[in-house]
């Protein structure tokens, strides 16, 4: 039977590529999903459960028919497959980076640190480029990886090139400061690593290959960020000795020593106001929190404004009475449902096994997934509760609201997986269960503040035109877990590095305000140029057109810079204003990972 014509037309191209509807009013390309085999999960519409072995043949169908499978789109969500998503971004922003770099560090230790992340970043695609023959990445994927790497790069070679250039100064020999950096700042180094590989690693719970892409993609570009941190940096370092002060610029490094710089000022200031002003700052954030509560996700990118829904009825022979009553039947109900623009009649295939029936509906709105969840829990079971006919649902509507449930799903499982094991590897660290408790959260405030300003800004378009961004009816489904994966690894490894250096101090002078000043001033330049460059590196996905890769640009960005100031200036040092003994001890069922997990260098100090 050949495709019947509507009120225009619908043009068949050849297997594998799409179909163009041609309405009087719309013309739109639609692209096919199936869903069945690829989200490794099944229809269940009453008695007719989609097998494996009906889910391959739909898809046989589909495809003779010029359709594509949910593989093909979901790894490009927001786009198209073939947009321009390659390592643009970190190119259009090295020039930034640099800059920063060194203005934080020096020209020679500026770039040694910029040397050593474009090597890790390079290592991490050429792998990346191997292991995708298994599991693609989306359009925006090799962009990510390239930036999650660079930054984490950035963020694990720092430390231990602060800890190196202040042993130097010292007049230590280059062998000792070379060793007791990367002793004392190498345990830095695998326990931040640690952190950003769990919050990574929490998107392999998502069932979809864009996701697990990512998870592996990501987690590869920070395991090299630690081996470069440890191995090729050093070798480095030992290479250089001196040099690696040559052109550092002179401002910086008084107030380390005088105690009276805006650091100490600000911790000072900060402390004595504790809890009541711990309570002023997260105010705001928290309304930012609430509007990321009605945010409304959903899929966009390049997706037509109809999209297209396909029943697959598999049978023996569809033209049998009873299978070809329930189609009928189908028929009427889906043309009665108001949510559905356009039912074109059944197409049966050259062996009469299978018939499709193409539905068009707003493609990944709120009505198309209330139609798409009625077609499979009531019309459906109803149209062939005589039948014995196996049938399955697919399309491009079908399939958006299908991912977006998806995602939804797993929201929960990958919170707890990342938060969960974030906490652990924190009270393991620092052996008490309030600082990682107050360091997660702080954390988890900002990541949500962040999507709170990127509801506002791409959903209700507060700001959108003024800042050259896309305004869209909902957030990209993929952006709130991958904004949750990346700003939690970050900002827990940054307050790793401070709440380290403030566990020494405390234990040499056993003075709790002291220690907070100098672990502040300490680390100060380390974690605001890190933040800073993974600002730069992250949020240069905002200057993308498609609007997943902007939305995660903004997110990122506002995230990583809330926790870098606010967080790390304002919110701990205001939480650690009281109790410090309880805040510092160990409790007794902690007290055997003492004798296994050491975070000091046994002097109480880091360098």
């Amino acid at each position: 039977m050949s495709i019947p014509a509507l009120t225009g037309r619908i043009a068949a191209r050849s297997a594998g590529h799409a179909q163009n509807v041609v309405l009087g009013w719309v013309a739109a390309l639609l692209v096919t999903f199936v869903i069945a085999g690829v989200l490794g999960g099944r229809y269940d519409a009453g008695t007719h459960l989609t097998s494996t072995s009906g889910s391959e043949r739909a898809q046989e169908v589909i495809r003779g028919l010029g359709g594509s499978s949910l593989d093909d789109a979901a790894t490009s969500p927001g786009g198209s497959p073939n947009a321009d998503y390659d390592v643009a971004t970190i190119l259009k922003v090295l020039p930034v980076i640099a800059i920063v770099l060194v203005l934080a560090s020096g020209a020679i230790a500026g770039l040694t640190t910029l040397g050593v992340a474009a090597v890790a970043t390079g290592v991490t695609l050429c792998l990346v480029t191997l292991l995708s023959n298994a599991w693609a990445l989306p359009s925006f994927g090799t962009n990510l990886v390239a930036a999650v790497a660079f930054a984490s790069s950035v963020a694990m070679s720092s430390p231990i090139l602060a800890r190196y250039r202040a042993r130097r100064r010292r007049e230590q020999f280059d062998e000792d400061a070379l060793a007791v950096a990367g002793e004392t700042a190498g345990h830095v180094v695998l326990l931040s690593g640690a952190a950003t590989m769990i919050a990574v690693l929490g998107l392999f719970l998502v069932p979809a290959t864009m996701f697990r892409s990512l998870a592996l993609g990501t987690s590869t570009g920070v395991l090299v960020a630690i081996l470069a941190a440890l191995t090729l940096l050093p070798a480095i370092l030992a290479m250089l000795g001196d040099r690696v002060e040559a052109l550092a610029l002179p401002f910086g490094r008084s107030e380390a020593a005088n105690g009276r710089g805006f650091w100490a000022v600000t911790t000072r200031f900060v402390m004595r106001r504790g809890p009541k002003l711990a309570i002023l700052v997260a105010l705001p954030l928290l309304i930012l929190a609430a509007a990321g509560l009605t945010a409304r996700p959903g899929l966009s990118g390049d997706a037509p404004a109809i999209g297209v829904t396909r029943i697959v009825v598999l049978a023996e022979n569809v033209g049998v009475p009873d299978v070809a009553q329930a189609i009928g039947r189908l028929e009427i109900a889906l043309d009665a449902d108001q949510a559905i623009r356009l039912v074109a009649p059944a197409v049966t295939s050259a062996k009469a096994d299978a018939a499709v029936i193409t539905v068009a509906l707003p493609a990944v709105s709120d009505d198309a997934a209330a139609a798409i969840n009625r077609m499979r829990m009531q019309i459906i079971p109803a149209a062939f509760k005589d039948s014995e006919a196996e049938v399955v649902v697919d399309g491009s509507a079908a399939g958006a609201a299908e991912f977006v449930a998806v995602v939804r799903a797993a929201m929960p499982s990958v919170l707890a997986f990342e938060v969960g094991l974030t906490l652990l590897l924190l009270v393991i660290a620092f052996r008490t269960m309030l600082l990682p408790l107050k360091s997660v959260a702080i954390s988890l405030l900002c990541v949500a503040a962040a999507y709170g300003v990127v509801t506002a800004i791409f959903q209700y378009g507060w700001g959108a035109s003024a800042l050259g961004l896309s305004h869209a009816a909902h957030i990209e489904a993929p952006v709130p877990l991958l904004l949750l994966a990346i700003a939690l690894g970050h900002s827990t490894s940054m307050h790793i590095v401070m709440l380290l250096r403030i566990h020494d101090r405390f234990e040499v002078t056993g003075n709790h305000e002291d220690a907070v000043a100098v672990g502040l001033r300490a680390t100060s330049s380390v974690i605001t140029a890190t933040a800073a460059i993974a600002v730069v590196a992250l949020g240069g996905f905002a200057l993308g057109d498609a609007a997943v890769i902007q939305q995660l640009g903004v997110g990122v960005a506002v995230a990583i810079g809330l926790d870098a100031t606010v967080g790390r200036v304002i919110l701990l040092p205001s939480m650690m204003s009281r109790g410090v003994r309880l805040r510092w001890g160990v409790p007794g069922w902690l007290r055997w990972v003492h004798g296994v997990v050491s975070i000091s260098d046994g002097r109480g100090q880091r360098a």
